[in-house]
């Protein structure tokens, strides 16, 4: 590998990465604009078909713990190149898929890649770039991945409509590879770290053990009596597992995620209460695109062209978020965001085959402006109360619940439409009744932010310390 000048790495690294967030969040929101059409391609329904995405999004969390300690034992860049080709290979075997279990499969080597991918590459950039660039950087990093976010549904579209959705998996690849040269070319080598603490496989284990569990309960759930039954076995399992690594991370020191963050009140508040609003933020990517072509027979273009209102909404509020705060206290701002999602979310139920498509893109524009206030604002609270030598353990912790609650409600948002079709094909009085429960979600996470204190994140909005 050629070793680059320092000023060109300072240039070069960033956008080096930047490639690979770009990808990853393209690829995470590309594919549920093509459901109904994979599913028919591969001979399952669009509901089953659900798994391809939490699939996905739960071999992310599962594997986000393991990173950092890869990294260190291994070599970030090393690291991170096999992560890029894995992502790769992943991708290939998808667009290859000719059976629903052999996409399933892709989509878990998608996510494994895509697991160490974005932490690793964040390490590298903040490991290589001079603390006085670091947030140019920073910024280098993030817009790539929001662009991603937001072509996913309409290029997702387009390309299921005039050509096909192999074709979502097959543009990661030349990407991917051009992202693992310029890596070996222009970012310079690392060594493995000289000593690192033996990685917490007992604990990896029973918080997956947990975790996929309850994610295969939730979308079992609804389709038949047996599975039912099927279902809350595994949910039972989940608790097991869940109290199994709570008995564990007691006696271990240096345990995969650190219970003991959930002594402070707010970080706890954000984790659980804020848990049941990211559960029902996830299901909703994943109902508007079925809705759009099941419900109302739109192309996947045209559904995708309307679902990109919701990440518009979210790019274009991220820059009021902090002017917000400086008019609401956070816990008034995060209750009334939580409560407003509410009622944003039952108000899709009006929604009809006739509706016109400018006002469903407003209704969309605002319901992603609103869940953007809320979500920036929940995650900088998770952090108000924290010292410093919390942050690294509470950061794996958030991006675990952030990523897993995503993937739980795909799952929960198709068991519902399983259940309220009942085996007929889905209509839209059966997405009308998910949304419902949706919304529901979201008043249920107002009550437990509701025990925020009014002075709760003072420091986040440029205040001065209340007053003891």
């Amino acid at each position: 590998m050629s070793e680059a000048a320092p000023g060109k790495v300072q240039r070069a690294v960033p956008l080096i990465i930047a490639a690979s967030f770009f990808i990853e969040e393209l690829d995470a929101s590309i594919i549920t604009t093509s459901l109904p059409q994979m599913a028919a391609d591969l001979g399952a329904s669009p509901t089953r078909l659900s798994a391809a995405v939490t699939a996905y999004l739960l071999s992310v969390a599962l594997f986000l713990p393991v990173s950092g300690w890869l990294a260190d034992r291994f070599g970030a860049l090393r690291v991170y190149c096999t992560s890029i080709v894995v992502f790769a290979a992943g991708s290939l075997l998808c667009g290859a898929a000719t059976s629903y279990e052999m996409l399933l499969a892709g989509r878990v080597v998608q996510g494994l890649g895509g697991a160490l991918m974005t932490p690793v590459g964040r390490l590298i950039v903040v490991r290589s770039v001079a603390k006085d660039q670091l947030i140019v950087a920073t910024n280098y990093m993030i817009a790539p991945a929001l662009i991603g976010s937001m072509l996913g549904p309409v290029v997702g579209g387009f390309i299921t409509t005039y050509a096909s959705w192999r074709w979502n998996f097959y543009l990661n690849i030349p990407v991917a590879m051009l992202g693992v040269l310029l890596a070996l070319r222009l970012i310079k080598d690392d060594l493995p770290a000289a000593a690192r603490s033996a990685f917490d496989w007992r604990g990896f284990v029973l918080l997956a053990a947990g975790l996929a569990s309850l994610q295969i309960a939730v979308e079992m759930f609804g389709h038949n009596k047996s599975a039912a039954a099927r279902s809350v076995c595994l949910a039972l399992f989940a608790v097991a597992a869940f109290a199994g690594y709570w008995l564990h991370a007691r006696r271990r020191r240096g345990a995969l995620l650190d219970l003991g963050l959930l002594r402070v009140r707010t970080f706890a508040i954000t984790i659980f209460a804020g848990s049941f609003s990211r559960t029902a933020a996830g299901a909703i990517p994943f109902l508007l695109p079925l809705l759009f072509q099941l419900g109302f027979g739109l192309s996947p273009l045209e559904s995708g062209m309307l679902t990109v209102a919701m990440a518009l909404g979210v790019l274009i509020m991220r820059a009021g978020v902090s002017l917000a705060l400086r008019v609401f206290s956070m816990r008034a701002l995060i209750l009334g965001n939580t409560i407003l999602l509410a009622f944003l979310v039952a108000a899709l139920t009006l929604l009809t085959p006739s509706t016109p498509h400018w006002a469903i893109f407003a209704c969309l524009f605002v319901l992603g402006a609103v869940r953007s206030v809320n979500f920036s604002n929940l995650t900088a609270l998770s952090y108000a109360d924290l010292t410093p030598d919390m942050t690294s353990g509470a950061t794996t912790m958030v991006a675990l619940a952030g990523r897993f609650c995503a993937c739980l409600g795909v799952g929960l948002a198709a068991a519902l439409l399983a259940m309220f079709s009942n085996g007929r094909a889905v209509e839209q009085a059966d997405f009308n009744a998910a949304f419902v429960c949706v919304a529901a979600l979201f008043l249920a996470s107002a009550i437990g932010l509701s025990r925020l204190r009014a002075d709760d994140g003072w420091q986040l909005s440029g205040r001065s310390a209340p007053r003891s």
